[in-house]
Formats: structure tokens, sequence, C-alpha cells
């Protein structure tokens, strides 16, 4: 390898670097399915998912495995920009009960010794009491929250303050269902472009939620308007380079 100085008594570390034409970009529980979201070079075939469903034994207190399938991921129906795209599989688990650990891998079938990735999610509990929503209800009562979201113009006089009110009930909402929530605000809900300080089009709330929806949100009490629309469309456009990162 053409390495100079390499003697007895000087350690060296070796790096080999091997791109990942697949990975999986998410996974989530619905019902009695797990739901796996995989990024892959839009040309490779042959990858699969092992799943395999842990429960904990008392008597060890260790995961043990007690389920295991297998499925192929599914093949793209349109690359995106630089060949890769997305694809959803839903695998429908077998008995599983909350805090069962759900183990996914991700291989190609003619390496199956190769670990192109690996992830794991815990089975959720069933009708679980939101701790957020509890903390949120001491302060401001569920229902008070329900009127201020569906009924704003119960809550302020004139449309400005009609809007606040919806605008800060839809940041509530967003927080709750587990959304990272930045409300912009009246100094910062309209985009320019730097260079021609041309409006793009506005927005009040900035939603992201790891790996799965990043949301422009233009929250208004009265229907949208054809300008509306169009402008929340060309915002929409504006942010498409996202989707590659």
């Amino acid at each position: 390898m053409k390495i100079r100085d390499f003697d007895r008594g000087k350690p060296r570390a070796l790096v080999i670097g091997i791109p990942m034409p697949a990975r999986i970009v998410d996974i989530s529980f619905d019902k009695e399915s797990v739901e796996i979201k995989t990024k892959k070079v839009f040309s490779l075939d042959d990858l699969q998912l092992n799943i395999s469903v842990e429960r904990v034994n008392p008597r060890t207190n260790h995961f043990e495995p007690f389920w295991r399938t297998t499925e192929l991921v599914k093949k793209c129906k349109h690359p995106l920009k630089r060949g890769f795209c997305y694809v959803m599989n839903s695998i429908k688990l077998a008995n599983s009960k909350p805090h069962d650990r759900i183990e996914v891998e991700l291989i190609h079938r003619k390496v199956p010794t190769l670990s192109m990735d690996k992830t794991s999610l815990m089975v959720p509990l069933e009708n679980a009491v939101e701790p957020f929503a509890k903390a949120l209800n001491a302060f401001c009562s569920l229902d008070v929250f329900k009127e201020r979201l569906l009924n704003p113009e119960r809550f302020g006089k004139g449309r400005t303050k009609t809007n606040t009110v919806f605008e800060n009930a839809v940041a509530w909402l967003l927080s709750l269902i587990g959304f990272s929530v930045l409300h912009l605000g009246r100094d910062f809900e309209i985009l320019r472009i730097p260079e021609s300080g041309a409006q793009v089009g506005s927005a009040d709330i900035i939603a992201y939620r790891e790996n799965d929806h990043l949301l422009l949100v233009d929250c208004d009490s009265s229907i949208p308007d054809e300008k509306k629309i169009r402008s929340m469309m060309v915002l929409k456009d504006h942010f498409e380079f996202l989707q590659e990162t």
C-alpha cells in the first residue's frame, strides 16, 4: 500500500469508506403494522428487509426474538434528482404488544452478509395519555384550546386578532402531534429573494418532524382565494431542493 515509516511500535489505523447506495430513512408503528421508508439508488434492486420482533423474557430480563419475517424493498416508480428515490413498505406484525422491540435490517440479497442499515423501534402503548397534552391542559383546558382552534373569532376582535389566536392554536396542535414548530410572526412571515427583493410567498409557521415532513403553514381564518393558493404553491416549489437533503 506504499505506506512509509511503517515500523513496529508505530501503530497505524486503516479506514475503508464504502458509499452505501441505500438506507432506512424512517420507521414508524401504525396499529398492527410497521411502516418502513427506504431511500435507495433508483436502479438498485434485490434489497431485502429483515424484520424481527423481540420481547423481554421476565426470567432473564433480556429481549428475545419470537417472530421474524423478510420482505423485498419495493421498486421505485420515479427517480428523484441524483438518481435516488423513496419507497415505503408496510409489514403487518403478528401478536405484537406494547414495549416489544422491532428490529429492522436492510441487506442486499446477493450480499446477505453486508448489513446496509439497521434500526429499531419500540411498540408504543395503546391509548396512552399524552403527558404533553396533560401539561397543556393544566394551563389551558383542552375544551378552550379546541374552541380557539375551531372558533378563533370568539376570542379576538377584528381580523388581525382572530388570525393571531388561530395561528397560536395551530402551532400548539402541531407541537402536540410531534412537530418542532417555528412561529414566524409578522416580522418574518414574508420570504424574499435577497438579490432582487422579489417576494416568493409567505408562511406563518414552519413545522418539521425529523425524516418525515416539513410543513409551510399559512394560517387564515377565512377561506383562501386563488391568489393565496398560487402563492403557497410557489413557496412549496421554492423549497423543493430540500427533498434532496
